[in-house]
């Protein structure tokens, strides 16, 4: 099944299926079928001014992003765990330093986090794709050294393809404990989905999202280009296609999963 779901998202993905449909019309017009083709290359230029003068991406990016909460962090920290997808790790291997992508934000809070709390284990989760020389938790480690967090201190989860393996390969190598207090650091918009996996596995975390696209409000502002709106668009619908499909196959208990409300024993113990 996910096999499946990664095969057919590219022709689901806003842009690519934009583009499909322009094909249609202009395939329709060569075939000589001129009614139908004009009616489907209307349609997609009139979705095209949507994509341009709507904010749909904002729309669908502000409920991600505020679904959870800048967190009140505890005194007491036992662990942090930060999620791939802050580096390239191809352009990495080949400029030889370091290369962050968007979500590199993830690195530096990491650092400061592990700073605040320097007794608090680190985990770093992330697996090697293609053409990578080294998974990315190691490169993420390297960087994380760099920046002042002592070596020992980190934990290197290097098999992890998605969020779902992240949580259950890092929860095998950790083997927390039910009292352990956990801080999870991932995108705004990949929170919800990487908290419903962590609470699925029965691993309790403290959400901290970091690496916002959005600040909080839909944004009327007309885009400078079609191209940015739609990457956009594509990034956002990738982030609900993902819960949907996770949902689907059982690695989340709800659809949108969200903060669950604080109960006194939690407040006692720093949760």
């Amino acid at each position: 099944m996910r096999s499946v779901l990664t095969t057919i998202w590219p022709f689901l993905q806003p842009s690519n299926l934009l583009f499909l449909i322009f094909a249609l019309g202009a395939l329709l017009l060569l075939m000589k079928r001129r009614r139908a083709g004009k009616r489907v290359l209307l349609t997609a230029t009139l979705l095209t001014l949507a994509i341009l003068i709507l904010p749909i991406q904002s729309f669908m990016m502000v409920p991600l992003e505020t679904r959870f909460p800048q967190p009140a962090l505890p005194d007491r920290v036992d662990g942090i765990i930060m999620l791939g997808g802050s580096l390239h790790a191809v352009n990495t291997a080949h400029w030889g330093r370091p290369q962050l992508s968007e979500r590199g934000e993830r690195i530096f809070e990491t650092a400061m986090l592990a700073k605040r709390y320097p007794t608090a284990r680190i985990v770093v989760s992330g697996g090697a794709w293609r053409l990578a020389p080294a998974s990315e938790a190691e490169l993420a480690t390297e960087l994380l050294v760099e920046l002042g967090v002592p070596r020992w201190r980190i934990t290197q989860e290097q098999k992890a393809r998605n969020t779902q393996q992240n949580a259950e390969f890092s929860m095998q190598l950790v083997n927390p404990k039910p009292d352990d207090v956990w801080v999870l650091v991932t995108s705004a918009s990949h929170m919800p989905r990487s908290v419903g996996v962590f609470e699925k596995l029965g691993w309790p975390v403290i959400a901290y999202p970091v690496d916002y696209e959005t600040n909080g409000k839909v944004s009327w502002l007309l885009a400078s280009s079609v191209g940015d709106r739609l990457s956009a668009l594509d990034f956002a619908a990738k982030a609900w296609g993902a819960l949907v499909a996770y949902r689907v196959l059982g690695a989340t208990d709800t659809l949108f999963p969200g903060p669950k409300p604080q109960t006194t024993e939690d407040s006692a113990s720093g949760r």
